[in-house]
């Protein structure tokens, strides 16, 4: 298990999903709006988050859990999903 910081994972996120010619930037761009919204939601309850030394970092079992997200915010568009995939969204 591993740590990154919400911003490093934000950077990260992105700059896969622009790879992919089906999301590209505008699906990149929806994507960290939602999960920004998704971590100011004090109603969620956020296991993946945690905080230290006032930092905020969401974990990950190992890379293969970025590329998860990614694939199944995929699949969520392709299905018309996205708000299941957010209600989801761990």
């Amino acid at each position: 298990m591993f740590k990154i910081t919400i911003e490093d994972l934000l950077a990260e996120v992105k700059e896969e999903m622009m790879c992919y010619e089906e999301l590209g930037e505008e699906a990149a761009t929806r994507w960290e709006k939602r999960f920004l919204l998704w971590l100011h939601n004090d109603k969620i309850k956020k296991p993946s988050i945690k905080q230290e030394k006032g930092k905020t970092y969401y974990t990950l079992q190992d890379e293969a859990d970025l590329f998860s997200i990614i694939d199944h915010y995929w699949a969520a568009i392709e299905n018309n999903e996205e708000d299941v995939y957010w209600n989801k969204f761990q």
